[in-house]
């Protein structure tokens, strides 16, 4: 099985299927992948026996220097800020729950199981040899076979993660106002910030303050205001997406895996792990079982 890309969908897709090849376009590098990672299940942890720490997390939202509850108006606040339009976002839904964390090393334990090829950029026309993974952005999959794409709207978030001293919490701030940070997230020790601009001194500040921590002027130094360039992206049209994924897999034999590759900005890596399942089932039933899934 050939694999496109060694982002965290490909290195799980490769996980899971011993013998396949992952081609990465870019050099081996740590992991640009800096942003929150919680699972809403133990799944992954159980199919490739790493263990994930069960942990119960609660939410808020930070608006004025106070807390505010969930309502349309903080919803649509929120969406403007992440996304520039009004849309469904996960600021709904700030209910306590349960989620797995998969340990500090989980990435370089995924590219141990994985035989990949650095800097290569791989020629769908050329190199394809039999069914192919794609976990690339689907407009540049589109690109490759000159398939007409609509305008892809994606926004670069800047992320930064904070040691804080003492600290053993799981919990999730949004903020829909004027902070540079959209959300922060307490993991354990580490403070996750995420944000549409980058993270400085005040902003710092205030997110202390909304999570009830002391300030210590020494967090500041850990501000390093890490860019992800496709850290936000926005729907396209459903109908285009799904044809244009469906012409990649009857006409070219390439199937789209994860967030970027199928263009769908709510999927976890839950979603991604059922859909190599899926893929898979897909692969092994030939193409009459494409047009059911993809329709």
């Amino acid at each position: 099985m050939i694999i496109i890309g060694a982002g965290m969908s490909g290195l799980l897709c490769g996980a899971l299927n011993p013998g396949s090849t992952i081609y990465e376009a870019g050099p081996e590098r740590e992991s640009d992948h800096k942003a929150l990672f919680r699972c809403k299940s133990d799944q992954i942890g159980k199919v490739l026996g790493i263990p994930f720490k069960k942990v119960m997390v609660y939410k808020s939202i930070w608006l004025g220097e106070t807390e505010v509850h969930s309502t349309p108006r903080i919803a649509h606040m929120y969406s403007q800020k992440v996304a520039g339009k009004i849309s469904g976002r996960s600021i709904t839904n700030i209910e306590s729950g349960y989620r797995y964390i998969p340990p500090d090393d989980f990435i370089d334990q995924l590219k141990e199981r994985c035989d990949i090829k650095y800097r290569y950029k791989y020629d769908f026309l050329s190199d394809s040899d039999g069914p192919v993974i794609s976990t690339i952005p689907l407009f540049k999959a589109m690109d490759a076979f000159l398939i007409d794409a609509p305008e892809f709207s994606f926004k670069p978030i800047y992320v930064n993660r904070i040691t804080i001293p003492n600290c053993d919490s799981y919990c999730t701030v949004y903020y829909p106002g004027h902070n540079a940070a959209y959300r922060a997230s307490l993991i354990g020790d580490t403070l996750i910030t995420e944000g549409m601009h980058k993270l400085h001194h005040n902003a710092l500040v205030e997110i202390c303050k909304s999570l009830g921590i002391r300030w210590n002027e020494n967090y500041p130094e850990q501000i390093t205001n890490h860019i992800q360039k496709m850290g936000k992206i926005s729907a396209i049209d459903n109908k285009i997406r799904q044809k244009a994924i469906t012409e990649l897999t009857l006409k070219y034999g390439i199937y789209s895996l994860g967030r970027f590759a199928t263009w769908r900005p709510k999927v976890m890596l839950d979603d991604v792990l059922e859909d190599i399942w899926h893929i898979n089932r897909l692969i092994k039933g030939g193409d009459y079982a494409a047009i059911k899934h993809n329709n």
